[in-house]
């Protein structure tokens, strides 16, 4: 570059600098900066690595000589030893949920020469700890973990010795994970907000493990409805346990038989539901005129279900999106800040598994 406002760029830019007597080495950051593209279309460049238009290559490529920006080869002689595989962990594979988010992936990857290595760690953290482990020794480009929660420290490890580590379903409870998750608390008021205004005061939340940091938020979101409508939080029983039908079922007996049993029940999935479901067709209970019931996700094949069921939407669309936004940055070598939380809003479906308070018989 020979115009003025080139030479007062180049004069700033130079292989090292010093900063406090501290000697710091010329970065992609700056070479993007120069050339007027992001970090990673100068990863791609350096990599060669997908589609760069031949202009920008050529700017790129002049930044870098201007610079005397030279790749860190052991850096990039390590990037291009990793596979073209992404890893995703998932909770229980029987979920629906879980299946569609792989799947989403799958789709979107695909296309772009990437493969998908999925296994379930059914929210046992010894599982899960040998599964991040198995996908690491495959070099895997990238991790989507929906975490257990107790395995912060080694997911944190894996981040820092470079495999990008994105978190779903669940934002990490400690640590600082990149994380994609349905906004928790919101859904719990929205949920609620819909029971209350059908004239359901005596509303039970049936979900997974306490230590969850998706159980977590549900509990506060409730707290935090109670407060602002000056109920008892006595009239939200909880029940935390697992994710499963069993759960569901032993989880409803038990709530119906306190004294002043709930007339309404939030699940934290829709295992859970089946079993509640179960039970209630078992017992002669009528959902929803005996019971109304709020399901978190709904059945792969909801259109044979009766009735049908209200529910929290699993966004699983939304959350693919995000997820695949993310891995694309990760995949070009763009940095990606660990404390970045995206929580997409909750939406309720009305199904006919809820129903106005005043009509249910007996209460």
């Amino acid at each position: 570059m020979t115009n003025g406002a080139g030479c007062g760029i180049l004069c700033a830019r130079k292989r090292f600098h010093s900063k406090g007597g501290a000697v710091i080495r010329t970065t992609i950051a700056d070479v993007a900066r120069l050339a007027g593209v992001s970090n990673a279309t100068v990863s791609r460049v350096i990599n060669a690595n997908g589609h760069v238009d031949a202009s920008i290559r050529e700017k790129v490529q002049a930044a870098m000589e201007e610079l005397g920006y030279v790749p860190n080869s052991v850096a990039q002689s390590l990037r291009q030893l990793r596979s073209r595989t992404i890893g995703i962990t998932t909770s229980d594979l029987r979920v629906s949920y879980f299946p569609q988010i792989v799947s989403a992936l799958e789709r979107a990857l695909q296309p772009r020469g990437y493969a998908v290595f999925s296994a379930g760690t059914r929210e046992d953290p010894k599982t899960e700890q040998k599964v991040l482990a198995q996908m690491c020794s495959h070099m895997v480009a990238a991790l989507v973990v929906c975490s257990t929660g107790q395995n912060e420290e080694q997911l944190t490890q894996i981040a820092a010795r470079g495999t990008p580590v994105i978190l779903y379903d669940r934002r990490p409870l400690q640590g600082k994970l990149p994380s994609v998750y349905v906004d928790r608390q919101k859904s719990m008021h929205i949920a609620l907000a819909h029971l209350f205004a059908l004239g359901h005061r005596r509303i039970a939340l049936v979900s997974g493990a306490k230590a969850l940091a998706t159980n977590y938020d549900r509990y506060i979101g409730v707290q935090q409805f109670a407060y602002t409508h000056d109920a008892d939080p006595a009239q939200f029983p909880f029940c935390f346990g697992e994710y499963s039908e069993d759960f569901g079922q032993n989880a409803i007996a038990q709530l119906l038989a306190l004294p002043q049993p709930p007339t309404a029940v939030i699940t934290g999935s829709v295992a859970i539901t089946a079993g509640i479901l179960q039970h209630c067709r078992a017992q002669g209970i009528r959902v929803p005129e005996d019971l109304a019931l709020v399901s978190t996700g709904t059945f792969a094949y909801p259109g044979i279900i009766e009735p049908s069921l209200t529910h929290l939407d699993d966004c699983v669309e939304e959350t693919a999106a995000q997820l695949l936004a993310l891995l694309e940055r990760a995949i070009a070598g763009e940095p990606i800040a660990p404390d970045i939380s995206i929580a997409i809003e909750p939406v309720l479906r009305i199904g006919a598994s809820t129903v106005r308070q005043g009509i249910l018989s007996g209460i």
